[in-house]
């Protein structure tokens, strides 16, 4: 079964070594996931945390969980039920940034529609 691409191109981007959201992110980017998802009552997502290989994993092993854990949390917030995000923490960087890109780019949650 193949897991179906999120409508939104919408990716949360993190500070390094942190799962706390930007308040711009919260009041703009998970708004409007947030919107998509309250006119889509059925559909529940997967938010999938990463991190970049140069983040400190000995101190923050669970990072990537924690920021999907944080956009689950923001998400609940603004009113979507908490059964409907799914947060998971990859261990591999997301699958479109290449090791020789900028660490800001994996240090990132994105989302995709659960079948």
């Amino acid at each position: 079964m193949r897991v179906q691409p999120f409508p939104i191109a919408t990716r949360i981007y993190f500070q390094g070594n942190s799962a706390r959201l930007v308040p711009s992110d919260i009041s703009n980017k998970l708004a409007e996931v947030a919107e998509f998802l309250e006119t889509h009552p059925d559909v529940r997502v997967r938010a999938i945390g990463y991190a970049h290989e140069s983040e400190n994993r000995t101190r923050y092993p669970n990072l990537p969980l924690e920021r999907a854990q944080a956009v689950q949390t923001a998400l609940e917030n603004l009113g979507i039920e908490r059964r409907r995000v799914l947060p998971e923490g990859s261990e591999m960087p997301p699958e479109d940034v290449a090791p020789n890109q900028a660490a800001w780019l994996s240090q990132s949650v994105r989302f995709e529609i659960l079948p």
